[in-house]
């Protein structure tokens, strides 16, 4: 029977796309265990009129042919591995069943060793049969392994630009480079904010080499000021996908503002370690192409009293101390602090004004008494004074706080008054503690007053008695709190004991009890004593825990009056403050240039300490060991400390190494100390210098590759960074150079960004940015840039030059002009005989030829000079033969300018001492071995005949001459064959025959011997005419 499959998704596929990967994206998938189409799943249907007894899914390399890679088949349910009796007559009664066929069948890349195959193009097949036999198979089917995934890389033109219309940098352009990005793979491109995606872009199968944002959103309209990022994913088929971002990319729209805001409108700078400085927070809408800032503090008057300037960069906070530009104090008043910002765009804006007011003076407070006499007995009804009465009077500010407090005579704080910004004319004590109690003893009064910058003042009455009338004794304990810890400090507590009639006490106790009431230690005696001590110490010998403690005491008197005082307390307290401290920097330079001139010390102590309003706190910086300058605070510490350098005397500290300790100590005695990290305090501006190679630059010299440019600093320990600058005439700056290296670099020309600087004399400076806040700056170097190359001119005359002391052009002027706008540093001028073999440059001439003749200077010129054809050492130039004049001009800058012009030596005619003329000729060229003229003869013969016609009484004999290389016979055959060929040609060019006759010498007259070179043998290989008068 015939079966009918349906394979689903793929049927399609095999005649449409032969040998061609499957355009449909389910045949692609990636076995790389990454959770993403790691297999290949395909869906099938078998029917068949009888039933399917087997099924094989196979996999293919090829199309046709070949071993399956991969098979999967069915299990027949009827097979039995292990046959037993029982199982055989079992399976022959057993009804036929057909085999099990999935209805997906997935394969994950792997051949049948388990082996994952190789990414590429594969086939998979479907067999199945029935029970007749009958067997049908399914068209093979692509299915492609794909594990490498697409990727991209996106890199911004800038990472900041300003859509606002002003044609700079309005656009962002983003630059994209896709690998493994074929047809069909799909990239999302996304601006996003911190939040969301405003605009996206959407590709398939071709990514463009870059993308432009506009800064705006996908409906057009304005994105708002923000950083943003790109946002990319790539993906194929197969389901690899790459995911990727940019850095942050920060949209600016508005122009340059400038916001001052201060920390505090009114402080005190007395060095109390509260409020004795502000920060002034300065914020610029952008720092790019910030040239300088000053932050100026102004009194009513219009008076300048402060100034803080600066270059390049703004800093975050500036810290104010109230100090002049002379470093002495502003006296309290009000001031304008205003700050001011130059851009290299000319932009100059200004902050508002802000408010600073300097408060030093504490409020000034006064509390006088109103009776005579000291003392109040409010429960002793014929006293007349029954209570205590007080003036108190000040001169303050509106916002100032108030309180007063009742202390006894050990300092305990027995009732608290708080007056808040009202302080009332008169006060009345009527003799009552917080506890409602009266307890016979000293007391005063004590008003204090602080305002909103923490200048602080009290105001202290005369001690004051208070009676009771009722109680005959009184006690006082020496210490507010005790740390029984064995260190020998505060270790125990005495109580102070007095009694009227001491001599009549028959029994005195103190009892201590916890906060929860609980007894704990009773210290008594059988008489009266002035003073009991108490060692911290339970009844059963125990120390007892850190905590707050009540002692009261009891006499009995031979009266049997029992006075009795209750409710004082004493602490126990083992712990020392716990406090830490931090620098804000390494180093810092109070040298009034506006940066890093104080450093902060942040300090905590850590709260809840037992009695912590006693503490005693001491803030010293010390150098060396030795304390520089100290503070000191009780309770609690300021959060931070501006040090501005200054001593306990208000002099310059100096420079070096420092550290700041925190020493606290509790009521108790107990003892911390914490020490900083060490920091450095620098004064001295540390002196920049930079050196260059040359004082002028040429950029388009070969040989001149750039000048070394050489920063140095007079100390380099706090360096961070260098910004060299090349400043033109009109005051413009380029940056040329950023390194946080203090070393020697090459200047070719450029700017920072790779700009050529056009022409022109620059002024050199570099600008160094310390740790410190110092930032030296270099005196500049004066830098000529000269890309213009010296003009050359060479005239020569006459024409033809002869040298033969005939009266006719026996000199040859030579004309130079040279010159450059900047000066010549140096000029030469070669004079070679021509070689029509040699490259005809100076560069090939001097390399291999001798140098006939020299002249040169070092500055310009235009001059002219007679030259007589002769070399220094006495050689004459060659007769007939050109010559070349090479002129070399190099400018200040190092541009360098060549020119040449060619000398012609005419026919030279010398006179002999027998009457006779004599022409000397070696300038004719034969062929190799032959007497063939060949090469340029033809202009040297012509002039030669020229010269003859200028002698139509004479007679000339031609003779040729050979070097010594080669026969004897064979030479004087050659030399005569040569100068019978001069012979013939002068005859062809109208020299009358009758006038010729030639013959050969060989080697045997040389014109130079012995022939050591090969010039030697040249100038032997010559041509002679020797004319002789007709008689």
């Amino acid at each position: 029977m015939k079966i009918l499959f349906l394979l689903l998704h793929c049927l399609l596929l095999l005649n449409l796309f032969p040998d061609e990967l499957p355009p449909d994206s389910s045949a692609y998938f990636s076995p790389n265990l990454d959770g993403v189409r790691d297999a290949l799943a395909r869906t099938v249907s078998i029917r068949d009129d009888s039933m399917i007894v087997k099924w094989r899914f196979k996999i293919y390399r090829n199309k046709t042919g070949g071993e399956a890679l991969k098979n999967q088949e069915s299990v027949n349910s009827r097979e039995i591995l292990h046959m037993t009796p029982v199982k055989f007559l079992r399976r022959i009664f057993e009804k036929k069943a057909p085999v099990a066929v999935p209805k997906t069948f997935s394969w994950r890349g792997d051949d049948n060793t388990g082996a994952l195959l190789p990414d590429g193009l594969y086939y998979y097949q479907l067999e199945a049969v029935d029970e007749s036999g009958n067997s049908s198979l399914t068209p093979r089917l692509p299915a492609v392994i794909d594990t490498v995934s697409p990727a991209l890389s996106a890199a911004p033109e800038y990472t900041v630009f300003s859509p606002n219309s002003d044609n700079s940098r309005d656009t962002v352009r983003f630059n994209l480079t896709a690998v493994n990005f074929v047809k069909n793979d799909l990239c999302r491109i996304e601006i996003r904010d911190a939040k969301s995606a405003i605009r996206s872009w959407s590709f398939q199968s071709e990514i463009p080499a870059f993308i432009i944002w506009d800064g705006k959103n996908d409906k057009g309209a304005d994105a708002p000021e923000e950083n943003y990022k790109l946002v990319f994913e790539v993906s194929d088929w197969a389901g690899n996908s790459h995911k990727g971002e940019t850095a942050s990319i920060r949209l600016v729209r508005i122009f340059e503002t400038i916001e001052l805001s201060i920390s505090s409108e009114r402080f005190s700078p007395n060095d109390d370690g509260y409020s004795d400085t502000v920060s002034l927070s300065a914020r610029a809408s952008s720092g790019r192409g910030l040239e300088e800032y000053s932050l100026d503090i102004t009194g009513k008057d219009g008076k300048q009293y402060r100034r803080f300037s600066g270059k390049t960069r703004l800093p975050e906070i500036i810290i104010f101390n109230g100090l002049d530009n002379n470093g002495k104090n502003i006296p309290d008043d009000e001031y304008n602090c205003i700050l001011n910002v130059k851009y290299d765009s000319g932009n100059m804006p200004s902050s508002k004004p802000v408010n600073c007011i300097i408060d030093t003076k504490a409020p000034e407070l006064l509390v006088k008494p109103v009776y005579e006499k000291l003392f109040l007995a409010p429960q002793d009804p014929s006293s007349k004074q029954k209570d205590m009465k007080f003036i108190l009077s000040c001169q303050s500010e509106p916002e100032d706080f108030y309180t007063g407090v009742i202390v006894d005579s050990s300092g305990n704080t027995v009732k608290t008054y708080s007056y808040g910004q009202n302080i009332p004319s008169e006060f009345v004590w009527d003799g009552k503690n917080e506890n409602n109690q009266v307890i016979e003893g000293g007391y005063r009064f004590i008003l204090e007053g602080k305002d909103t910058v923490n200048n602080t003042s009290r105001a202290e009455s005369p001690v004051f008695i208070l009676r009771t009338g009722t109680e005959d004794f009184s006690i006082a304990c020496d210490q507010p709190a005790i740390s029984p810890n064995n260190d020998s400090v505060i270790d125990t507590a005495v109580f102070n004991l007095k009694a009227t009639r001491p001599e009549e006490i028959v029994n005195q106790k103190i009892t201590i009890k916890n906060e929860s009431g609980k007894e704990i230690r009773i210290l008594s005696s059988g008489k009266f004593s002035a003073s009991m001590i108490w060692d911290g110490k339970e009844s059963s010998g125990q120390t007892a825990p850190d905590g707050k403690y009540f002692y009261s005491a009891e006499i009995l008197y031979q009266s049997s009056q029992n006075p009795k005082i209750e409710n004082n307390f004493i602490f126990i307290d083992t712990q020392a403050p716990i406090c830490t401290i931090a620098v804000s920097d390494s180093v810092f330079s109070p040298n009034n240039d506006g940066n890093k001139e104080t450093i902060i010390i942040n300090q905590q102590k850590k709260t809840g300490g037992i009695n912590e309003q006693l503490d005693q706190l001491t803030g010293e910086i010390l150098k060396d060991g030795k304390i520089i300058r100290k503070l000191t605070w009780k309770g609690n510490i300021p959060p931070s400390l501006s040090w501005n350098g200054k001593d306990q005397n208000n002099d310059d500290a100096p420079e070096g190494t420092y550290n700041y300790r925190l020493a606290a100590r509790d009521s108790a005695g107990n003892k911390s100390e914490t020490i900083s990290a060490s920091f450095v305090l620098v004064r001295a501006f540390e002196k920049a210098a930079l050196a260059l190679s040359a004082a002028a630059f040429a950029p388009g010299s070969r040989e001149n590759g750039g000048i070394t440019v050489t920063p140095s600093l007079s100390s380099s320990d706090y360096f961070s960074k260098r910004l060299d600058y090349a400043a033109d005439a009109s005051g413009a700056k380029f940056l040329i150079k950023e390194d946080n290296k203090l070393v020697a670099w090459e200047f070719r020309g450029l700017d920072n960004t790779g700009k050529k600087l056009p022409d022109g004399v620059y002024y050199i400076f570099s600008k160094a940015l310390m740790q410190n806040g110092n930032a030296p700056e270099s005196p500049s170097q004066i830098l000529l840039i000269d890309s213009a190359f010296p003009q050359v001119k060479i005239i020569t005359s006459p024409q033809y030059f002869s040298p033969d002391n005939d009266g006719v052009d026996d000199l040859l002027s030579i004309g130079l002009n040279i010159s450059d706008n900047l000066g010549i540093a140096s000029w030469q001028a070669f004079i070679f005989r021509r070689h029509d073999n040699l490259p005809q440059n100076l560069y090939a001439y001097r390399s291999n030829e001798y140098i006939f003749m020299k002249y040169s200077g070092n500055s310009a010129t235009n001059a002219c000079f007679a030259w007589d054809g002769k070399s220094p050492e006495g050689n004459m130039v060659e007769s007939a033969n050109d010559y070349l004049l090479f002129t070399e001009a190099i400018d200040n800058a190092g541009n360098k300018s060549q020119e040449s012009a060619g000398i012609t030596v005419d026919v030279l005619v010398e006179r002999l001492a027998d009457g006779r003329l004599k022409i000397i000729i070696n300038s004719i060229n034969f062929r190799l071995d032959s007497a063939r003229l060949e090469g340029n003869y033809q202009k040297t013969l012509d002039r030669l005949c020229y010269i003859l016609g200028k002698f139509p009484e004479y007679n000339i004999k031609i003779i040729g001459h050979t070097s010594s290389e080669g026969t004897l016979a064979r030479n004087r055959i050659l030399s005569r064959e040569r100068a019978e060929a001069v012979y013939r040609y002068l005859v062809k060019s109208d020299v009358h025959p009758g006038r010729l006759a030639f013959e050969g010498k060989g080697p045997d007259e040389p014109f130079i011997s012995p022939e050591n070179t090969e010039e030697d043998r040249r100038k032997n290989r010559r041509v002679e005419f020797f004319l002789n008068k007709i008689r």
